[in-house]
């Protein structure tokens, strides 16, 4: 048997994974800290007498911990793949959709743990379910889902703006790397399509461009799986680049053309 092999796409979507979660638990310490100076500052009238600061820690970071396995292992390994040449607003609507329900089965299961914990009794006590109803109907609810809208819909910006950059570029632009000029050795493949002057000819423009959507979407993987980097497209041709140090580069060679002229549906009359 052979040993399974993570292809280089799986491991740039664990390593988006791994950044949403790290970030999304250090925003949710950030935000138990405000919260915590807000209380404690002279325009409050001081902490409730239930408020405790472990407690909103456990509850953020917890809610974070959670958010990320779920609403981001949803955007990174189901939208930002299923709906990756789909217009933005769809994406966007998919991410609010998901996070409302991600949002609130997060909120029940918290709630479910957390609040029997405090009034030390079970779920099924009076007590408890009081403090429940007092729990999910607290405006603190309100805030943290508005608050963690917005850092959902700046999380799936930056991975649409890193998609579109090309994976690494936009980490590299935002670091400075190319702020000032420097020699890289890098070695390049212009790949197009074969006769794509006779196929343009037979259809018309609008099926003519959805082809090449489909034909740019189906070398995506191909391309990033042998450590490639898409540098920039034109007409119908990808310019691809590798790291010149990079011995694996030119295996994409024999992963390209396991593509052919059925791959495509009928529509697109190059079957001729």
């Amino acid at each position: 048997m052979k040993p399974l092999v993570m292809t280089r796409t799986a491991q740039i979507r664990l390593g988006q994974l791994l950044m949403i979660l790290v970030a999304w638990m250090l925003f949710g310490v950030l935000m138990t800290v405000y919260d915590h100076l807000v209380v404690h500052s002279g325009n409050s009238l001081g902490a409730s007498e239930g408020y405790s600061f472990w407690f909103s820690l456990a509850m953020n970071t917890g809610s974070a911990l959670i958010g990320a396995l779920l609403g981001g292992s949803m955007m990174v390994f189901y939208i930002n793949v299923k709906y990756r040449d789909k217009p933005y607003g769809q994406t966007i609507l998919a991410v609010a959709v998901g996070y409302a329900a991600v949002i609130g089965f997060i909120v029940l299961i918290l709630a479910a743990v957390f609040v029997p914990l405090r009034t030390g009794k079970p779920l099924s006590d009076p007590v408890t379910q009081e403090a429940l109803r007092q729990f999910l109907s607290d405006a603190t609810r309100i805030k943290n889902i508005m608050t963690w809208s917005v850092v959902v819909a700046f999380t799936q910006l930056v991975l649409q703006v890193n998609n579109k950059f090309g994976q690494g570029n936009f980490i590299n632009i935002i670091r400075g790397k190319y702020q000032i000029p420097k020699q890289e050795k890098r070695v390049f493949m212009f790949l197009d399509i074969n006769s794509s002057t006779t196929i343009a000819e037979r259809l018309d423009d609008e099926r003519y461009h959805m082809l090449l959507k489909d034909f740019f979407a189906d070398i995506t993987n191909p391309i990033l799986d042998n450590r490639g980097q898409i540098y920039q497209y034109v007409g119908d041709e990808v310019v691809i680049a590798w790291n010149y140090s990079d011995t694996t580069n030119f295996k994409a060679f024999a992963t390209f053309p396991k593509g052919s002229r059925e791959t495509y549906p009928p529509v697109f009359p190059i079957h001729r």
